[in-house]
């Protein structure tokens, strides 16, 4: 096959012939290569892009790490190529191989869990990976982390001070979501040297959504006795279980106390007021994209690992 016809296979496939066009996909995918829609501005060096992939948008904290990314990046000149995956690792690695083929300027993804694949397609590119929320004592290339496990440790820590015992957690899906595993793990162990046992009722794994955390409040309050505190390991759970409370009648934090993580705008306003942890994401994009700029203009080559700071936010729901 010609260099001509694979040009154009890969730009407009519908102009070659089925077998033709299967032979092409079949050779990409086995060669990894990955067609050039920017050639030109790479051979002039003006690529601009930075390809950003975040899990959801339907809260604003990825909509934090973007402004804290842009704030750096839009004054050099460089536009971010935002997209979501829905926490799907495979979902990720296609929207990976199609921003490639604009030849970006730097990726950006969230957590340090990702395909094989898409890993490599980034190393074969060659442009800096800046890997944002999740933590790791063992860098690929710029990795700045929000302090998951601490921060969930710390939380449980303190309730736990505060007196409550009977202490459950709702958490987002776990599998292939690093952050989350590492926020049930901070738990648990603030839980196992406190000496309370955590019975598997006590975890409960929800949706991110407010429904599906008013929806666990629920079904933890029937299968835990005397449970006395849900600690959620988002705002967006936690607002959904706290709702729910006051739906039901149940006094805040008198017979049942709610905590989260995050602290997003509507923390502060809810009434009860939510007890959270404050994690700095606008920083951990500011700080990002300050590493990939230096990346971009030389200044090192080492993998760097750097992790934001936290703060325990307490307010009226526990």
């Amino acid at each position: 096959i010609c260099t001509i016809t694979v040009s154009r296979a890969l730009r407009t496939p519908e102009a070659v012939s089925k077998e033709t066009l299967a032979r092409i996909k079949a050779a990409v995918e086995a060669t990894g290569f990955i067609a050039d829609l920017h050639a030109g501005s790479m051979r002039s060096g003006s690529s601009k892009i930075i390809a950003t992939v975040v899990p959801t948008l339907q809260s604003s904290i990825a909509g934090d790490t973007i402004e804290g990314l842009t704030s750096v990046l839009q004054p050099q000149g460089f536009q971010i190529m935002l997209t979501a995956s829905q926490y799907d690792m495979l979902k990720e690695e296609q929207i990976v191989r199609d921003a490639l083929r604009w030849r970006p300027a730097a990726v950006v993804l969230c957590g340090v869990t990702h395909t094989q694949a898409t890993l490599e397609m980034i190393q074969r590119s060659g442009v800096p990976l800046a890997e944002v929320w999740g933590e790791t004592d063992s860098p690929r290339d710029l990795v700045v982390a929000v302090a998951n496990r601490s921060a969930a440790y710390r939380m449980t820590q303190s309730m736990v001070s505060w007196g409550y015992k009977k202490i459950a957690f709702i958490h987002l899906p776990s599998k292939d979501n690093d952050r989350v595993m590492a926020r049930i793990d901070g738990y648990m162990r603030a839980m196992r040297e406190a000496g309370i046992e955590v019975t598997p009722e006590m975890t409960f794994e929800a949706g991110n959504t407010h429904g599906a955390g008013a929806e666990a409040v629920v079904k933890l309050k029937e299968r835990v006795p005397h449970l006395d505190a849900v600690f959620c390991s988002n705002d967006v759970l936690a607002l959904g279980a706290l709702t729910e409370c006051l739906r039901r009648g149940w006094r805040v934090p008198e017979e049942l106390a709610v905590a989260g993580i995050d602290d997003l705008e509507f923390s502060s306003m809810l009434v009860p007021s939510l007890t959270t942890i404050k994690t700095n994401r606008y920083e951990a994009g500011r700080r990002a994209a300050e590493l990939i700029l230096g990346r971009l203009a030389g200044k090192t080559g080492a993998a760097i690992s750097e992790t934001m700071g936290f703060e325990i936010v307490r307010r009226a729901s526990a």
